[in-house]
């Protein structure tokens, strides 16, 4: 089996440490996940579920129990980046 391959963003925001998402590729789609990382942070830091709730829900990341992801064709993976990290970024912000 493969090494886990991950992007690392250098920058950290309040407690939280550096932004690292794991990256996932099968059959032409590619997976990002935090492992989650936010909820821990989220649970620790009282942040509301309608917080978290609004920015899933403004950049269309999902939510499978601990973790945020999103699932997209590999060619789309910049995309998928961003979505993830504007919405990790928004919750830790707020």
């Amino acid at each position: 089996m493969d090494e886990p391959e991950y992007l690392v963003f250098p920058f950290e925001i309040k407690d939280f440490g550096k932004i690292k998402m794991r990256l996932i590729r099968n059959k032409g789609m590619v997976t990002l996940s935090d492992e989650g990382k936010v909820q821990m942070y989220v649970k620790n830091n009282d942040i509301s579920q309608s917080v978290i709730s609004h920015f899933l829900e403004k950049y269309k990341v999902k939510q499978h129990g601990k973790e945020l992801f999103v699932i997209v064709p590999e060619n789309e993976l910049k995309m998928a980046k961003d979505r993830l990290l504007q919405a990790i970024l928004g919750i830790l912000v707020n």
